[in-house]
């Protein structure tokens, strides 16, 4: 994802910046290929059953790269970040401060 995505989600959920996080990633591809492995790079989702069953069928060795984009979580997480908080909050209302050790 060309970051370290839980991360950069974490920071975001606690109002920080995001900081060194963008990599750039490798061509996995290329890398596999530098081995002698067959790589592909899935570019729509009808190749990835196309690249599945080609890898069958052929046999060996196959590096199939799905890019991911992780957008679609951004509002999971920081649905789970506030539930989260409001428990923290509700047991810091009731409990105080408590150190676990």
């Amino acid at each position: 994802d060309n970051c370290c995505g839980m991360i950069d989600w974490k920071q975001n959920a606690v109002g920080l910046p995001a900081f060194g996080l963008g990599l750039d990633n490798p061509d996995f591809v290329t890398f596999a290929r530098s081995f002698g492995v067959k790589g592909y790079r899935v570019s729509k989702p009808s190749e990835l059953t196309e690249f599945i069953h080609g890898a069958f069928e052929e046999g060996g060795v196959h590096l199939i790269e799905v890019p991911i984009s992780y957008d679609w979580a951004k509002d999971k997480v920081a649905h789970f970040e506030e539930e989260s908080l409001a428990i923290r909050d509700k047991a810091l209302e009731k409990f105080g401060n408590v150190a676990i050790c």
